[in-house]
């Protein structure tokens, strides 16, 4: 709100500073606070571009599906070096799984042609009966023509799941196969477009839960709607773990004789 202190000053200010002032003197967002992010290695300088990423006709446009009182679903490509593109995510508060069928039915129209190859994954819980008779979350998209996969996630313990999905995000955040980095996030200068949720989970949205001392804990606040956007991201890094395949060809994301990799040994 100072007359001086417009965006130039701003951009200036955070070349000077690390993330955690930037939260707390500039931003005035202590939940952005580093010291309790998941996250560390996210970097909005490096993993985050204002500018559009163009899908790829050429290569599947992943669409990750997650259920429940917030319905969301993420879309992105991997390229040829298996480095990960996201560029739009849907949020719902309070929709039926009919509903987001009928949203993202319509973005994907707006988002790419009607001939771009699409591979859909979602959490394998949407295949559970809640013995009510009703159509489970996967029966609702089968009846819309869409086949979801899960069975790579499914086969890993539930417990083990987001431990493996976040060491693997986590190793993305530090790699640049290819010279460049190995996770984008697409967000629009003004917040409003690409995946503005998804961008502020990354920076401290999703983060590890305080003690009544206020010291940090291993426990993460899966609060919503970070935690849905973050679960979508999660699925299509287990689904897609077994080396980056997907329909077009297969490749490796990383050499397999990597010690560090996370892709390798599940």
């Amino acid at each position: 709100m100072h007359p001086d202190k417009n965006e130039p000053w701003y951009q200036a200010q955070k070349q000077r500073m690390t993330q955690d002032e930037i939260a707390r003197e500039l931003d005035i967002e202590y939940s952005l606070s580093v010291s309790g992010r998941v996250f560390n290695s996210f970097n909005e300088r490096k993993h985050v571009t204002p500018q559009f990423l163009k899908v790829n006709p050429e290569r599947p446009v992943y669409r990750i599906w997650d259920f429940g009182r917030t319905n969301s679903v993420l879309y992105g490509q991997l390229d040829d070096y298996g480095r990960r593109r996201v560029f739009h995510e849907r949020v719902l508060t309070e929709s039926t799984t009919p509903q987001q069928v009928e949203v993202v039915l319509q973005d994907s129209f707006n988002l790419f042609s009607p001939h771009q190859e699409v591979i859909d994954i979602c959490d394998p819980a949407g295949n559970y009966d809640d013995g009510r008779g009703k159509d489970t979350h996967i029966e609702i998209l089968n009846q819309q023509g869409i086949y979801p996969r899960f069975q790579s996630i499914q086969r890993i313990p539930s417990r083990d799941r987001k431990n493996r999905s976040r060491t693997m995000l986590e190793f993305d955040l530090q790699r640049c196969p290819g010279g460049d980095d190995a996770f984008i996030l697409y967000v629009s200068n003004d917040k409003k477009e690409g995946c503005p949720i998804l961008l502020r989970a990354l920076q401290g949205g999703y983060a590890y839960k305080t003690d009544l001392n206020g010291n940090i804990t291993d426990v993460i606040d899966e609060k919503h709607p970070f935690e849905d956007v973050m679960d979508c991201l999660f699925y299509w890094y287990l689904e897609t773990r077994d080396n980056g395949k997907d329909n077009k060809q297969s490749y490796r994301i990383y050499p397999s004789n990597t010690p560090e990799s996370p892709y390798t040994g599940y």
